[in-house]
Order: C-alpha cells, then sequence, then structure tokens
C-alpha cells in the first residue's frame, strides 16, 4: 500500500523532488531499521553516524553540482 503511493507521488513530482523524496524514505528506513534487517551490530552507533555523514556529503554534492 505504501510502495504504490510513493510510486503515485513519484509520478505526479516527476523530477528532482521525486528523487529527494525517495532518498529521505530510503535514508530514514536504513537508519532506523538497518541494523534488523541488514542484521548488523551497531552498539557504538558508528553504522549509523556513517549513514548520516554519507547522506549529508550527497546533499552537499548535489548542491554544488546544481551551481
Amino acid at each position: 500500500m505504501m510502495a504504490t503511493v510513493l510510486v503515485r507521488w513519484c509520478e505526479a513530482q516527476k523530477g528532482r523532488v521525486a528523487m529527494a523524496g525517495l532518498a529521505m524514505v530510503l535514508f530514514i528506513a536504513l537508519f532506523a531499521f538497518g541494523g534488523e534487517y541488514f542484521g548488523w551490530s551497531d552498539a557504538g552507533g558508528k553504522v549509523q553516524l556513517a549513514l548520516f555523514c554519507c547522506f549529508v556529503f550527497g546533499i552537499i554534492c548535489g548542491m554544488k553540482v546544481k551551481g
């Protein structure tokens, strides 16, 4: 159900807003449930910190490319 809603929203946006939304949803899902899904142990929070840094650096690089 949620995937259908997400796909319809992406089709309606047609462009970079859809990609930004999809990236945000994937980041939140990995950040919140990645440990259970992939089975990594993250006692110190280093995997979550790495995910957060990658997301922030991706935003910065995307803004630089846009000009």
